[in-house]
């Protein structure tokens, strides 16, 4: 009888159990014994899966951050041993030519290679901490970037030498198509991408560690450099733009480009009108008209 008993209960659930008790020591000999799982304690690993995903964002940062200095890295090697070290040794360029065009390039060529050291030995917050002590290089880049293009570009008109030079390192398999003018501007581009790797990196570091603290010592040098580096295109810009202006009035007694003034671009839509106001805040504001065609 308990045999189909225990057959039917079987086949009935598949959680529950039921056979009769044997034990003396029961009152009731058809006593029951159920058997289910339990539920996970809930948050029971919550903290450790936190770490783990922070683990897991951080390791794939830092190899980015490995993958993107070395390529970085390249491109720079690009112009320092096939333009500086070459134009030196050949003297196609008077040496304070060559100070305009490239800068501390150099300087900040060597600085990425200690950096990308660190980074391969995992050294994240001594190799960035190391690292902010070279990020002036960045800013005095900055600065002397306009000028070094005015200069590059007055050299390849009037020196057919460095011309024929230029030229000819371009085409080297290395270089993939690319030209010195796409180059030259890597170390602006890259310190804005330094300053998102660092904030990800510090985002999935444990505040506690020794590393957290490095890191986090990084993060004023790279921003205010980083904001050097902002107002010195801004301004850049800001002379572009009043040149323009002055361009457009060409035959006006007007002078717009006076020292500290600066460029400022309001618009106000109308059905048939857009009126666009160049607000120079150093007493002079410009109003004109651009008619433009209706939207449909």
């Amino acid at each position: 009888m308990h045999r189909n008993v225990l057959l039917f209960l079987l086949s009935q659930s598949a959680l529950t159990v039921t056979f009769p008790l044997a034990d003396a020591r029961l009152h009731n000999p058809e006593a029951t014994m159920s058997y289910s799982p339990l539920p996970p304690m809930a948050g029971a690993n919550t903290v450790e899966e936190q770490r783990a995903r922070w683990e897991r964002k951080r390791s794939r940062t830092a190899k980015e951050l490995l993958q993107t200095e070395h390529r970085y890295v390249e491109q720079l090697d690009l112009v320092v041993t096939f333009f500086v070290t070459i134009l030196k040794a050949k003297g196609t360029l008077k040496p304070a030519v060559m100070s305009t065009i490239f800068g501390p390039l150099e300087s900040i060529y060597s600085a990425s290679q200690v950096l990308s050291l660190h980074l391969e030995r995992g050294n994240l917050g001594l190799g960035l901490e190391n690292f902010c002590q070279k990020l002036e290089l960045y800013g005095h880049y900055a600065e002397n970037f306009e000028q070094a293009n005015k200069t590059l570009m007055e050299q390849l008109r009037k020196n057919k030498s460095f011309r024929r030079f230029k030229k000819l390192q371009e085409t080297r398999p290395q270089f993939q198509g690319r030209k010195l003018e796409d180059l030259l501007p890597l170390p602006l581009q890259r310190l804005h991408q330094y300053k998102h790797f660092l904030r990800d990196l510090l985002e999935n570091t444990s505040p506690g560690s020794a590393e957290y603290q490095k890191l986090a010592r990084t993060v004023k040098p790279i921003s205010d450099v980083s904001q050097w580096v902002q107002d010195v295109v801004r301004k850049r810009e800001n002379s572009l733009q009043l040149h323009r202006v002055q361009k457009l009035l060409k035959g006006q007694k007007i002078q717009v480009l006076t020292p500290g003034r600066s460029y400022r671009r309001l618009c106000f839509p109308s059905a048939k009108l857009r009126q666009l106001g160049v607000c120079l805040p150093s007493s002079l504001i410009l109003f004109m008209s651009v008619r433009v065609p209706l939207l449909t």
